[in-house]
């Protein structure tokens, strides 16, 4: 009986230095693997972001505002200054992803300008001029600010906005990235 007994013993020590030998063995052998990278799993973490404005551009600009042909009679006109801000950026959502054994490629829309505001608190007015049949009035401001809307569409530097836009972009896009893709190379490509 006393020999059954050792022998159940030194079974369940066999057993038990088995368990803790295997949940060792797997615990070491699971941290070590990584997870496959998926499209999906790139895609949701660009995903979080979405609309990423990545440049701004100010601007301060000046317009003169004339109305009217006859001096006196119906022509009314004003100069203003004012100051404006566009922003340039992409929408991540529509983002395209690849991933392959050694590259990650990130296929990206072209940058957009996603907002042009003229402060209307900043415009200024100077030589105001009024006429017997067109005075100078509230509709006025309202025409004067989307003219300086246009006026700072056509005469700021979108191009090099754009530009900016897309390095900071891409600046963004390898930080957010860098711990997911791993060893593999990360291709940033523009539509």
């Amino acid at each position: 009986m006393k020999k059954i007994g050792n022998y159940v013993i030194a079974i369940v020590i066999i057993l038990v230095i088995g368990i803790a030998a295997g949940f060792f063995l797997n615990a070491h052998f699971n941290r070590d693997a990584e997870p496959e990278l998926t499209n999906a799993m790139v895609f949701d973490k660009l995903k979080a972001v979405s609309n990423l404005t990545t440049a701004q551009l100010s601007y301060n600009g000046i317009i003169r505002f004339e109305e009217g042909d006859i001096p006196f009679i119906n022509k009314k006109s004003f100069i203003m200054t004012y100051f404006g801000e566009i922003h340039a950026g992409i929408d991540l959502a529509e983002a395209r992803i690849k991933v392959g054994k050694s590259t990650v490629r990130v296929e990206l829309p072209e940058v957009q300008i996603q907002h042009i505001k003229v402060d209307s608190d900043s415009m200024e007015f100077y030589d105001q001029k009024a006429s017997l049949f067109n005075q100078v009035e509230n509709k006025d401001v309202v025409e004067a600010i989307k003219y300086a809307e246009e006026d700072l569409q056509a005469n700021a530097d979108i191009k090099a906005l754009k530009q900016r836009s897309k390095e900071q972009t891409e600046i963004i896009i390898d930080s957010i990235m860098a711990d997911l893709v791993g060893d593999r190379e990360l291709v940033i490509d523009w539509e």
